[in-house]
């Protein structure tokens, strides 16, 4: 927690930086301002009573870097593998190749975890050329045991020890913004796709031989095949080129995005695959849509986007009569569309294109962009390349890796980029968002995440090197804004997934896979160790909240809607029933007896106290924390009608505002606001204490202070009047209770 809050400071400021645990990297644009950000920096980790490690660190600036066992190099803007990376794998690499026939198994799962470690660089290569290795270190007995290496894997060893110099450096920044996308299909007969290049578009055919029809061979071998034989078709337009391949068999999906499978007839059309892929030079991202004409509409009806909350149409409409209108919406879909053209991710009906970074920006119309978190840093690099200009919205999520991105430099400290001509703020609170379809039960139920939001006219067309702001005043003006506003999650909600995410952290550590971002599979697998000694569903649903919210606040779409995690929260839901514990009701008729035993003129202050509490509680519907809160400068008395009582910090009060309570003045035996006053002109004898004076009215001390005072007072005297009756009565110590009974 303390780190991330040094995170969150510092990219306030819109210091560029990646975090991971107690390892930092800072990207800045010149030696001076590396100084200055230096200088910040160590002052704040000293603040934060953190001592640096000079020995492990590299204070001086430089374009190249070691950070997590790569090379960062800015220069020529790659990640590298590192020397020593290179020979502890390869060096691993030949003690297996020197005995394959017995291999030591902690040998092989180091080759193993070495060609993981750097998915960073390899993408899903790494784990399409290690399928034969996993197979092997299986069959160990245990990890002092030896394993034989079939010759699959030995293909394996020597593909990595022959091509690893392919994979020692990856760029950093893409070249190419516009994507080639590419639709195949596979059937009983033959296998077809069409290509979209721009608004050209490309078909392709084929048959298969008779053993390769339905009922021969799978149809996830054909799937894989038709997809296989659609590239080899398309082979001369997709040199140099990213495309998207989009299908809908899900099973294909899986295999090409985790990287092979453990099936051999798959495995080996994945190897081809990646040899095509190799030799043209093309990034293949695949993605899964359903089957109906590519399934456009059905896909939006299985596929949960919790992102497609949006602009309420008055805030909508008040942003374009201060910028001006827009043409096109860029992220939408056709429930939350604010204008008749519009751009989805996946096809649906009306949309004007799938996928809206294959489409070109750049023309002088506005476009109006609402991204999901995720999708903020994609979009602002896709509008600079096309040279676009857009109404941008984001939400007030300063601790996002993104955030830097909109901040101006480093010198002036605060303020947007000179890109951003004109901005307009709206505080947390307002009903500026509006929930999506999807989005309903998200977010505690209130469909739409609490928080700020900024609305932006960016204008990248004269924006190449950098120009002054329109006006820096204002934009220093909207910060200190946005400084004041309200943060977006209490701090009940940080308190209460702390604990699970530290865990959770701590295992991942354990286990050498990332926390942030989580895949699915670590969060489904961690929640079925919680499932073995849990014994109600809570704890399960507490960490996938938790994950959820690390997520977002990171900007990261969280892996908490994946089939494989809803399958855990609901098998923890089947086989962990809770059981009922409930309260049997408060009546009336208990009240009652209550004032006759703790009511009458002989009642001591710590009697009195009691029935208060209880009888204001079960009248004014009040928690025990709203109750303790109230202070005696909080009642007001309103001639003969009522009694208001003011709660200044409460569990359902969200944004902290306060509110008011009115209880009504019936009269008679039992009336709450005659009960109080009675309170309050028994406690007005004992200010007059001079002993007790300091502790009793002291300014907003709470009104049944006295309750947890009741030790104090018999320290001070034993005998204190405290009845409404002409007779003195003692406090008795035997009465013990505190306020915390209450309920």
């Amino acid at each position: 927690m303390v780190m991330r809050q040094l995170t969150k400071s510092w990219r306030a400021r819109g210091y560029r930086l990646v975090h991971y645990i107690d390892d930092f990297f800072f990207a800045c644009r010149s030696s001076a301002e590396f100084a200055r950000v230096q200088a910040c920096v160590l002052a704040d980790l000293a603040a934060a009573g953190l001592v640096v490690s000079k020995e492990k660190c590299q204070l001086k600036c430089s374009h190249v870097v070691k950070f997590l066992g790569f090379v960062i190099d800015t220069l020529f803007g790659q990640f590298r593998l590192t020397a020593l990376q290179k020979s502890k794998l390869n060096s691993a690499i030949e003690l297996c190749l020197r005995n394959p026939q017995s291999v030591p198994a902690k040998t092989v799962a180091r080759v193993t975890g070495l060609i993981t470690s750097l998915s960073l660089l390899t993408g899903p290569i790494s784990g399409l050329f290690l399928r034969f290795l996993h197979r092997a270190l299986a069959t160990r007995s245990s990890w002092y045991s030896k394993v034989q290496l079939d010759s699959a894997a030995l293909g394996e060893l020597r593909f990595w020890r022959s091509q690893l110099s392919r994979f020692e450096s990856r760029d950093i920044w893409r070249k190419h913004s516009v994507l080639c996308v590419l639709y195949y299909d596979a059937g009983g007969q033959g296998w077809g796709g069409h290509l979209d290049i721009g608004s050209e578009q490309h078909k392709a055919h084929g048959s298969w031989e008779p053993h390769e029809v339905h009922g021969v061979a799978s149809s996830t071998w054909r799937e894989l095949t038709g997809l296989l034989r659609l590239l080899r078709a398309f082979r001369p337009l997709l040199s140099d080129c990213t495309v998207v391949a989009r299908g809908d068999a899900l099973n294909v999906f899986s295999i090409l995005s985790k990287g092979g499978s453990a099936k051999e007839h798959l495995q080996s059309v994945c190897l081809e695959l990646f040899s095509l892929c190799s030799e043209q030079r093309i990034e293949l991202r695949p993605e899964w849509l359903p089957r109906e004409e590519n399934a456009r509409a059905d896909y939006l009806s299985k596929v949960r986007d919790v992102d497609d909350f949006g602009l309420s149409a008055e805030a909508f409409a008040f942003i374009s009569a201060r910028f001006g209108p827009c043409t096109v919406d860029r992220f939408a879909s056709e429930h939350n569309a604010k204008l008749p053209r519009f751009d989805t991710f996946y096809w649906c009906p009306g949309a004007a294109a799938a996928n809206t970074f294959t489409q070109d920006w750049g023309a002088d119309e506005r476009k109006y962009c609402f991204p999901p978190p995720n999708l903020v840093a994609p979009t602002l690099r896709h509008a600079r390349a096309c040279r676009a200009r857009m109404t941008l919205v984001v939400l007030g999520w300063r601790s996002a890796p993104w955030w830097p991105l909109l901040c101006g430099s480093v010198e002036s400290g605060r303020g947007f980029a000179p890109f951003v001509r004109q901005q307009l703020y709206f505080p947390a609170g307002r009903e500026v968002l509006v929930p999506g379809r999807a989005s309903r039960d998200r977010f505690s139920g209130k469909g739409v995440p609490i928080s700020d939001v900024f609305a932006l006219d960016v204008d990248f067309r004269d924006h190449v090197a950098g120009l002054p702001s329109a006006d820096s005043e204002l934009a220093q003006l909207s910060v200190d804004l946005h400084d004041a506003a309200l943060l977006c999650r209490a701090a009940g909600t940080f308190k209460t997934y702390a604990g699970p995410w530290k865990h959770y952290k701590e295992w991942c550590q354990e286990k050498g896979v990332p926390a942030l971002p989580s895949g699915p599979l670590t969060v489904a697998l961690y929640m079925m160790r919680l499932l073995r000694t849990a014994k109600s569903p809570s704890p399960l649903l507490t960490f996938s909240g938790a994950v959820y919210l690390n997520h977002s606040l990171a900007g990261l779409l969280s892996p908490t809607n994946h089939p494989l995690v809803q399958m855990a929260r609901e098998t923890a839901r089947r086989i962990k029933v809770a059981g009922l514990n409930q309260k049997r009701p408060f009546l009336a008729s208990q009240i009652r007896r209550l004032f006759d035993l703790w009511g009458n003129f002989s009642a001591n202050l710590h009697q009195l106290m009691k029935l208060t509490a209880i009888t204001l509680c079960y009248t004014s519907f009040l928690r025990n924390d709203d109750l303790v809160a109230i202070s005696w400068q909080s009642i007001r008395f309103v001639a003969q009608s009522h009694m208001e009582l003011f709660i200044p910090d409460s569990k359902t009060d969200q944004y902290h505002k306060g509110e008011t309570i009115y209880i009504a003045r019936f009269g008679g035996p039992f009336c709450p606001v005659t009960l109080v006053q009675r309170l309050l002109d028994v406690t007005a004898r004992l200010r007059t204490d001079s002993r007790l004076r300091a502790e009793l009215a002291a300014a907003h001390r709470p009104l049944l202070y006295a309750i947890d005072l009741f030790d104090i007072l018999i320290h001070y005297t034993p005998r204190v009047q405290v009845t409404a009756s002409p007779r003195d009565r003692p406090i008795r110590p035997t009465c013990t209770a505190r306020l915390g009974t209450v309920r």
